[in-house]
């Protein structure tokens, strides 16, 4: 967790208590269907201040006490929870003269109840509590970092890429500060893996780990310099080198498929039910020195009164040049619905292609006929793999295998990614659903699979 000064401000972005939403600045829209949960007592001062306060919209001062009943009862339980966590710690709640407290969470959790009367909404809830469940895993020099609050040096968020080692004049030659946060300073840590085994560092030492465990083969970019902050301030030297991978991961991934908004549901009845040109998904992610590894995410749902009607393979995803040209030895995915209706086969198989080769997830390893199935097929230098998992189970490499030195694999800016082949005939339209696709240009990590099938599958498509 790094904490960013905010240049020309004496603030933190990690904390702006004076900011406020009010009826000057809530956003509207004609005729939208505002759900809220503020008091109606706030709400019948507003009122008689400014009038009726959902102007501009389809919303009135009733639809927002009908509102507040029926989500409130949810919102105080929430309330009553977290208030006696926060008053154990000493955050609310005090008695008369007793000051806030001025070290641990208490100190570092922003007061909810700052103005006389006000009751906090469902999100500010929801914000403490998981802030609460994030200071459990800081650093004592993380948490020293947060609770140095505002300052007047504010600073830019480029000065994490500048180092130095704590003591040294290097660190003022530099403008480097530990107090408020800027720059990254080599220190003395104790830092504890995720078994809870503790290990002491000297600045030095504790360097060359961070260095060495920061993906030290990736050019410096901002991503690098905060697992070296995030290490430098304690934190477990692999637990960081897995979330700065991540983070490249996800700044890389194309969300093909949304999780929500338009496009977020495919329906795969016809060739090329969608298509993806690379020109529209930052193309400079297409070329080949940029995605000669990759990985595809996807969920699908097979529609069993239609996706059976043809027992062949059936194309779900092609990846290669617009113009179709299957010698160019493009990457698809494919359902192989031959066994579709036989109960000695109870999966349907999946053929995954990379650089013209093939390889199976089986008969016994498949998807399953109905419901929702996560698939994913990565590319790491010769070595590719297939994974499959369900909404229950998380995903397993059913497939693996070595390219030949013959195949080719060739990425342009000109590829376009189809939600079945333009080509496809009749017999093999797939029928079903696509939800949550991904095209990620980056070689991933096995473990990150998972998190990409933790995102779940797809909510209201296909029902």
């Amino acid at each position: 967790m790094c904490v960013r000064w905010v240049a020309g401000t004496p603030n933190s972005a990690f904390k702006n208590p004076e900011y406020r939403l009010d009826w000057g600045n809530r956003i509207t829209k004609p005729a939208a269907v505002l759900k809220g949960g503020l008091p109606t007592a706030m709400l019948a001062a507003a009122t008689s201040v400014q009038g009726e306060p959902f102007r501009n919209t389809g919303w009135t001062l009733q639809d927002e006490k009908r509102a507040l009943i029926e989500v409130d009862k949810y919102t105080a339980k929430m309330r009553k929870r977290l208030f006696a966590k926060m008053a154990k710690d000493g955050a609310i709640l005090l008695k008369k003269g007793q000051a806030k407290a001025t070290t641990g969470l208490g100190a570092a959790e922003l007061d909810i109840m700052k103005y006389p009367g006000e009751r906090p909404d469902h999100l500010r809830i929801e914000q403490q509590m998981l802030f609460r469940k994030e200071w459990k895993k800081l650093t004592a020099p993380q948490r020293t970092a947060i609770l140095s609050g505002a300052s007047n040096n504010a600073v830019s968020p480029d000065m994490v890429c500048k180092t130095c080692i704590d003591g040294t004049p290097e660190c003022a030659a530099q403008g480097i500060t530990k107090v408020p946060q800027a720059g990254t300073t080599w220190m003395a840590v104790t830092s504890y893996s995720p078994a809870g085994v503790a290990s002491t560092w000297s600045p030095e030492a504790r360097k060359e780990e961070c260095t060495k465990k920061c993906l030290p083969s990736r050019p410096v970019s901002p991503i690098i310099c905060n697992c070296w902050l995030d290490c430098s301030l304690g934190v477990d030297a692999q637990t960081c080198r897995e979330n700065a991978h991540w983070n490249i991961v996800t700044s890389r991934t194309l969300s093909l498929v949304p999780a929500e908004g338009p496009g977020y549901c495919i329906n795969v009845d016809v060739a090329g039910s969608a298509v993806f040109r690379a020109v529209k998904y930052r193309p400079e992610l297409w070329r080949q020195e940029d995605a000669s590894n990759f990985a595809i995410t996807l969920w699908y749902k097979p529609r069993p009164t239609k996706s059976c009607s043809s027992k062949t393979v059936h194309s779900l995803v092609y990846k290669g040049p617009m113009e179709v040209d299957y010698s160019a030895e493009p990457v698809a995915i494919e359902v192989d619905a031959s066994n579709c209706d036989s109960t000695a086969f109870p999966k349907l198989p999946i053929i995954a292609t990379i650089a013209g080769q093939d390889m199976t997830s089986g008969p016994n390893a498949g998807i399953a006929k109905e419901g929702w199935s996560f698939i994913a097929v990565m590319k790491k230098d010769k070595h590719v793999s297939l994974w499959l998992g369900s909404e229950k189970d998380a995903p397993t490499k059913v497939a693996e295998m070595n390219l030949a030195d013959s195949a080719v694999y060739i990425a342009k800016e000109t590829d376009a990614m189809f939600l079945v082949s333009p080509t496809a005939d009749e017999k093999k339209i797939p029928y079903g659903y696509v939800g949550k696709m991904n095209y990620i240009p980056a070689s991933l990590w096995e473990a990150e699979v998972d998190l990409e099938w933790k995102s779940k599958a797809p909510k209201e498509c296909g029902t």
